[in-house]
């Protein structure tokens, strides 16, 4: 957590409940797994922090310092020097 930047967007291949502080530090939330009913996506979503599930492959698409444009209520994701993709919003 020490090196995370606040405002960033989160990318994980799963949440954990634990992290409430960190998806609170978060600008938004990307994850490989998960559902809307998911604790990752409630703690995203009681925090009003976009948030969207179900990314596969999600750790290995984004790197560290990317800039990245999401929606979380519509599920696109876009690199901002590349194309986009849909996926679920939580």
């Amino acid at each position: 957590m020490s090196s995370f930047i606040p405002g960033s967007i989160l990318v994980s291949p799963y949440l954990n409940p634990g992290w409430a502080l960190l998806i609170s530090m978060a600008g938004g939330i990307i994850s490989e797994t998960g559902g809307v009913m998911s604790h990752g996506s409630i703690i995203a979503r009681e925090l009003g922090k976009p948030c969207i599930v179900s990314v596969k492959n999600a750790s290995n698409i984004f790197n560290n310092g990317e800039k990245v444009y999401m929606n979380g209520k519509t599920g696109v994701i876009k690199k901002l020097q590349g194309t986009g993709f849909h996926s679920k919003p939580a």
